[in-house]
């Protein structure tokens, strides 16, 4: 039978854990923490361990650890070789997937994670800045040098410190915070080209914890608790501290897992900044030397027991673990050193360590701040070079992920014997140290840009080396260079800015050097204190007495970059102009400032900035295209193909460029180049989801929605949690009529950013475009709680106010957006659209002329115009208006139906007829315009084509206009001779009448004037018909007297009901709702007017004087269609038996002539 057999590391830990002896109090209370219900409020979740150097808190966590393992729980152990809060996530990760609970979905994260940022951090190589949006619909973002930028988004999105950057939200409220995360994402976005990986390089704790959180929870639901370690927690503390807090007392980033048991342990108190609302929380457990009694019981584990050699330890150690450990090691049994007068402590620790190529080797290794076999190697002495397994069994040097370090107290010590022992000894070696990590750093990169050496760990550490070596050789020498170094990093990745400055620190404190270690503590309070930061450092290292003037220079210009991320524009100007002052010809600062001028929207001033870079480097490559992107942003599109084209006659396979500058041939109008460019940035980069997503815009642009949708879906794939494309998936499906899955999409582009006013505002028009429009009125509301200053949020607010009838709530919604933009024509358009609708047309007119004046271009803004002219009678006028719509907007049913009614009115029946066709070809609503088309139909005298066209319209129409339609169906047949066919349309009508508005309404006027005809054509002329026409009397000659011409029910309402949007045959925002528009009388006059059926009921019953007075009024101020009504009337009434045909005819005669002069030829 095969024996199961112990692995040398479980050997290792059963050693360790026979041998440990103390803290058992602390061990029992871990340990019986297992054993309570988390539901007992005896159960404790956080634990910290804290004492001074050397008294074994490692020790015990590890004995924590063990024990918890020993419970069933799956443990991970994290101390300071964590450099930021992803790095500890991917520590614990890896250790509980190596115990068989793998985080698979956190892991796919972080990978993503580490595979853009790398990006991001070689892209600042490239251009320090990038393309930027000119409007929403374009999502390229501009990123100041991304490597750079990470830390601070980190900063203003509240995520706390990273290494080597402070909070960088000190001095600015929330509302600037907000809008500084915002508009950084943006920016990034230009790098990589989708929001869902600038939101995961930015803040990567927003996206990578909640799944970090929900895994970890999901372990510990099958385990019997998840034990975690924080070691060395005076340390991570100020890298960990927030994050750890909100992981395990809030819900910011969702539930942890109750049995999620934490333990800290480091030197210091918690900080009560962070901790103070939660100290009832924690478990504290301080530590001290060990009694007496634990160290003689820790010694006889050693088998030491001679009382004289107990003593000598117990006397050395002062009974601190570390110390005892170390000097019991070798188990003494002599005696004569217990009078020895030494007191170094080296002499401790090495007492008993005979070999002297070991002992020297030994204290060589001590020089580096960890060592791995190369590193030991070059530290110690060739005799010495095959020692490296013994140096890793001894006491005091602890493995630290594969990097192994001295104790502090131990390897202190042995600093300070060897730089006073021999200094020149002590500056030798670290020259050689300093050498060996230049070597290895130059060896990867031999000819990179600065750059390169920040941007991966491994050459990272190399620099770090370089560093505290150089200036443990030579302090004075070396700490110019050293500053330089801090000033590279912050300019390049300011992430690891802490990293150097704790560097710089521990140096001068290693090598003896105050000066160096007071620069090192003044950049380390800049960056950490009262939310300095970059900025602060960087103003700290101005004050160096040795700065030469191209240094003073390039910190001016890495400050202004840092002033305009933190939007203090001002203090960025001031930066990159006393750059330029004292370097006239920095190319960088001029980009940097052209940048910043970009962001202000100030493109002209940026196009100058480029310029000027571009004569001094006019090779350069970020010159070129950072101008062709400035006129791009102007709207020059021209002048930017050009830039674009220069940038790449250098670089032909420049996606950005090729990308951008398709852009502006979409906004052209060459959509075929646009989508080409774009395919050829897709094969130059596979993955670039921008555009992708621009190909889609550009599909959408020309109307082929599936294929856009194919697009965005492409680019999605390559960026699950691209905003962008998912919010342009969104307006797509939105154009395409299917609003719940718009809906749906611009939903989770709110959940992914929903910082974003833009997508909320989305949102809103959606909800106004599908009816929805309470909804609506929510999602603008959103909006503005982003940004209250968001002009567009308060116009799609304004249009919601509008539709629920909130008229002038929707006035001072406009009124506010034109505050924070004058000059947006669609605004003053629809301001005047609502004036409109209350019957303001003067102050109607004004608003719209506005708006063309801004944008003559849009067809919806001329058909307002068209329509507030119509209302004040200015009806050629109207009709100018309305040929101007549909000539811009030619396929636009609505401006052309429109303008068939307008044509119908003055009498211009074939091009009503022309117009009314043209509608109903591209789809406009049927009702409306076929019982317009048959009414013109009627007026020239063919009867069956305006029975058809009624007939039509009756299938989808309300109540009362069912009524109106069904006399006019009535009519048409009584003209015809199908008497009986005509009065079942009649008693259909009065059936519909009283379904709807009832026997007093227009409708039921003209239905009881219709049933009169009938009646008297029945027999006995207009006598037998008398009764019904009186009683139809008063209702006309109210109607009349009131000019109640504009309520023809639901036909007319749907004209009106869809007026007052803006323009729906754009891509522009807010439009196609439902939303009533301005009542515009002319435009809303009956199918039958009541004027006309007045004048025709005085007529039957002989009032010829009532009836003369009717008509002054009709031809005074009537419609050409009202009149001609008329006349068609007076037609029928010639025609019954027992008519006054002398005196109507001669009627007839005067309205002709009327109609022939107002059409200006006869019909």
């Amino acid at each position: 039978m095969a024996r199961s057999r112990l692995s040398r590391q479980e050997l290792i830990r059963l050693r360790r854990r026979e041998g440990f002896v103390g803290r058992r109090g602390e061990i029992a209370a871990f340990r019986d923490n297992f054993a309570r219900a988390v539901e007992d409020p005896a159960h404790q979740f956080l634990f910290h361990v804290h004492g001074q150097a050397g008294v074994g808190k490692t020790s015990l966590v590890r004995q924590f650890e063990e024990t918890a393992r020993e419970q069933g729980a799956p443990t991970a152990y994290v101390d300071e070789t964590v450099h930021d809060v992803p790095e500890a996530m991917a520590a614990i990760s890896g250790q509980l997937a190596a115990q068989g609970h793998p985080l698979k979905v956190f892991d796919k994260l972080l990978t993503t994670y580490r595979e853009r940022r790398h990006e991001a951090e070689a892209a600042a190589v490239a251009a320090e800045a990038a393309p930027g949006p000119a409007d929403q619909d374009d999502p390229q973002g501009a990123a100041p040098s991304p490597g750079s930028m990470i830390a601070a988004q980190a900063g203003l999105a509240g995520l706390g410190l990273l290494p080597g950057v402070g909070a960088l939200t000190g001095g600015l409220d929330a509302r600037q915070v907000a809008r500084g995360a915002d508009r950084l994402r943006g920016l990034l976005s230009a790098r990589l080209r989708s929001h869902d990986e600038v939101q995961l390089v930015m803040a990567p704790l927003e996206v990578l914890t909640p799944v970090f959180v929900r895994e970890v929870s999901a372990v510990a639901d099958e385990s019997p608790s998840v034990a975690l370690f924080f070691d060395t927690y005076e340390r991570t503390g100020p890298l960990l501290d927030i994050w750890l807090r909100d992981v395990l007392v809030s819900d910011r980033y969702g539930p942890l897992a109750p049995n999620v048991v934490v333990t800290l342990a480091g030197r210091t108190a918690l900080d009560r900044r962070c901790w103070a609302d939660c100290l009832d929380c924690v478990t504290d457990l301080p530590l001290d030397a060990f009694t007496e009694d634990e160290a003689r019981q820790f010694l006889a584990t050693r088998d030491i027991t001679d009382e004289r050699v107990v003593e000598v330890i117990l006397r050395l150690s002062g009974g601190l673990p570390v110390l005892v450990s170390t000097l019991a090691e070798n188990r003494p049994r002599a005696v004569e050193a217990v009078d020895d007068p030494s007191d170094t402590a080296v002499e401790r620790f090495l007492k008993w360590e005979t070999d002297p190529v070991r002992r020297e080797a030994a204290l060589a290794a001590a020089l580096p701040r960890h060592v791995d076999e190369d590193i030991f190697r070059a530290a110690v002495d060739p005799a010495a070079a095959e020692q490296f397994g013994w140096l890793c069994g001894l006491p005091f040097v602890t493995d630290r992920a594969g990097r192994w370090q001295y104790h502090e107290v131990v390897r202190t010590a042995m600093l300070r014997l060897q730089r006073r022992r021999s200094p020149q000894t002590w500056t030798v070696r670290h020259r050689q140290l300093a050498e060996a990590a230049r070597r290895h750093r130059t060896d990867h990169t031999p000819h990179a840009n600065p750059a390169d050496s920040w941007s991966h760990e491994r050459q990272l550490d190399h620099r770090l080396r370089e560093i505290y070596h150089s200036l443990c050789a030579d302090p004075q020498a070396s700490l110019t260079p050293a500053l330089s170094d801090t000033l590279d990093a912050a300019e390049h990745a300011p992430a690891a800015v802490r990293r150097v400055v704790e560097t710089i620190r521990q140096a001068g404190e290693d090598a003896g050097a105050p000066e160096v270690g007071d620069w090192g503590d003044r950049l380390i309070t800049a960056l950490t204190e009262d939310g300095g930061g970059l900025i602060a450092m960087l103003t700290a290292l101005l004050g160096h007495p040795g700065l030469d003037v191209q240094g003073q220079a390039r910190i001016h210009r890495v400050r202004g970059r840092e002033h305009r991320k933190a939007e203090a524009w001002q203090q960025a100007f001031a930066d990159f102009d006393r750059c330029l002052e004292l370097d006239p010809h920095n190319a960088s600062a001029l980009l940097g400032r052209g940048l910043t001028h970009r962001y202000m929207r100030c493109f002209e001033r940026a196009a100058e900035d480029y310029t000027r870079a571009l004569e001094i480097t006019p090779d350069s490559l970020e010159a070129a295209s950072q101008l062709g992107e400035a006129h791009r942003l102007q709207g020059s599109y021209e002048q930017a193909i050009t830039e674009f084209d220069r940038a790449l006659a250098q670089h032909p396979r420049h996606a950005f460029s090729i990308a951008s500058r398709a852009v502006c041939l979409r906004r052209l109008g060459r959509h075929e180049e646009a989508l080409t460019g774009l395919e050829r940035a897709i094969e130059i980069n596979a993955n670039y989801a921008w555009a992708m997503a621009e190909r889609g815009a550009t599909y959408r642009d020309t109307g082929q929605y599936e294929l856009a949708l194919a697009e965005f879906d492409r680019a999605l794939a390559v960026n699950p949690a691209y905003v962008w494309a998912h919010a342009r998936r969104g307006i797509t499906l939105r154009v395409m009529g299917r609003h719940d899955e718009a809906l749906d999409a611009l939903g989770r582009a709110a959940e992914l950013q929903p910082n974003d006013p833009w997508v909320w505002a989305e949102r809103c028009h959606t909800c106004l475009e599908s009816g929805r429009h309470e909804q609506a009125l929510l999602e603008a509301d959103r909006s503005l709680a982003v940004d209250p200053d968001y002009a567009w949020a308060h116009r799609a607010r304004a249009t919601a106010l509008h539709a629920l009838d909130r008229h002038d709530e929707a006035l001072a919604a406009l009124d506010r957006s034109l505050e924070l933009h004058a000059d947006d024509a669609r605004v003053w358009g629809l301001r005047g659209a609502v004036r409109g609708h209350l019957g303001r047309y003067e102050q109607a007119l004004t608003d719209l002329d506005r708006s063309i004046a801004l944008d003559p271009g849009d067809g919806h803004t001329h058909w307002q115009r068209a329509l507030a002219l119509t209302a004040l009678g200015r009806i050629e006028e109207a009709r100018s208006a309305l040929s101007t719509a549909v000539r811009l907007t030619p396929d636009s049913s609505r401006f052309t139906a429109t303008r068939g009614t307008i044509n119908l009115l003055t009498g211009r029946l074939t091009e009503a007829l022309t117009d009314f066709d043209r509608a109903l070809e591209l789809g406009d609503a049927p009702t409306h315009t076929l019982a317009r088309r048959g009414k013109t139909h009627l007026l020239r005298g063919d009867t069956p084509r305006a029975l058809a066209d009624f007939n039509r319209a009756l299938a989808d129409t309300g109540p009362s206009a069912t009524a109106t339609l069904l006399s006019l169906k009535a009519g048409c047949l009584r003209r015809t001779g199908h008497l009986d066919a005509a009065r079942e349309a009649i008693e259909a009508a009065r059936e519909a009448m009283h379904a709807g508005s009832g026997d007093d309404s227009d409708a039921g006027l003209v239905v009881r004037y219709e049933a009169s005809l009938l009646a008297a054509m029945r027999g006995g002329g207009l006598a037998r018909g008398a009764g019904t026409t009186s009683a139809a009397v008063s209702g006309a000659a109210a109607a009349a007297a009131s000019g109640a011409g504009a309520t023809s029910g639901a036909v007319v309402a749907n004209e009106r009901g869809r007026h007052i949007t803006p323009n729906p045959d754009r891509a522009a925002p807010l439009h196609g709702s439902n939303a009533p528009s301005a009542p515009t009388p002319l435009l809303e006059t009956a199918l039958i007017s009541p004027e006309s059926v007045a004048v025709l009921v005085r007529c039957a019953l002989g009032d010829w004087s009532g009836a003369e007075a009717l008509i002054a009024e009709l031809l005074d101020g009537g419609s050409w269609e009202a009149v001609a009504e008329t006349e068609l009337g007076l037609r029928d009434l010639v025609r019954l038996p027992g008519a006054d045909t002398e005196r109507l005819e001669a009627i007839r005669s005067g309205l002709i002539r009327h109609l022939r002069v107002a059409a200006g030829a006869p019909e």
